[in-house]
């Protein structure tokens, strides 16, 4: 049976093989860190600590990714972009 990563290299675990990158947003609230992926409705992660908030949203993006194969959905390209905008207000 083929896997979502034999099936869509975009995704692919295997080492030279080109993979997505998505753009993460990443906030800090009062108690822990939250992620999210624009690109992939409902994936996100949360933790005590940006680091681990990133490292558990890679795993959420292959999870999410595999769950979408598995039912047979089309797993989303990478297509937002992010830009930070300098303001006059403080």
């Amino acid at each position: 049976m083929p896997t979502v990563h034999s099936q869509y290299p975009e995704v692919s675990k295997i080492e030279g093989v080109k993979r997505p990158r998505y753009l993460v947003i990443i906030e800090k609230g009062e108690a822990s860190w939250g992620a999210y992926v624009p690109d992939l409705p409902g994936c996100i992660a949360a933790a005590e600590t940006r680091q681990k908030v990133t490292a558990f949203l890679k795993d959420a993006i292959d999870f999410h990714s595999e769950g979408l194969h598995e039912r047979g959905e089309p797993i989303p390209l990478p297509a937002s972009e992010g830009e930070l905008i300098e303001t006059d207000t403080a």
